[in-house]
């Protein structure tokens, strides 16, 4: 996959895919790497016959590729439709991470959100570092991983 270089807000304006390549692959994610935070954000993550309804020729035709405007517009997955790969269970919290990577935090049933404070509290009561290895914040994904590993 070739990414353009010119960022619009935060995200990058289109996502190119080598035509050639494309047939050995199953699923399509598009991820935006944020270097200074040492962060990750999902933008997209879907089967490749999903993404193929949001790809266009380009005009040399060797490649297809995906316009951020059509992937930022397009409905997320619900959380109910992923699968639940780890679930702890903490005094009144349940902390649930899915297959797309996502942390979610239940307190007595309802959902937390943001859940990155409720997990900066329970990091500091189990003894688990806030910060990663470059002394900066870890992302709610990391944090949330590291905290099931520790209550597991």
């Amino acid at each position: 996959m070739i990414i353009e270089k010119e960022p619009v807000g935060s995200f990058l304006v289109t996502s190119i895919f080598n035509k050639n390549t494309l047939v050995e692959v199953d699923r399509v994610v598009l991820v935006y790497v944020n270097v200074e935070e040492t962060s990750l954000k999902i933008l997209y993550d879907e089967l490749k016959y999903e993404a193929e309804k949001l790809m266009v020729d380009s005009s040399d035709g060797n490649a297809e590729s995906i316009s951020m405007s059509k992937v930022m517009n397009k409905k997320r997955t619900h959380i109910s439709k992923l699968t639940i790969l780890n679930s702890v269970n903490y005094k009144n919290y349940r902390i649930q991470r899915f297959e797309n990577g996502k942390i979610q935090v239940s307190v007595n049933e309802l959902e937390v959100n943001p859940v990155k404070a409720v997990l900066r509290k329970i990091a500091k009561e189990i003894g688990v570092d806030i910060n990663n290895s470059n002394s900066n914040m870890k992302n709610t994904r990391v944090l949330g991983w590291d905290i099931i590993k520790q209550l597991s």
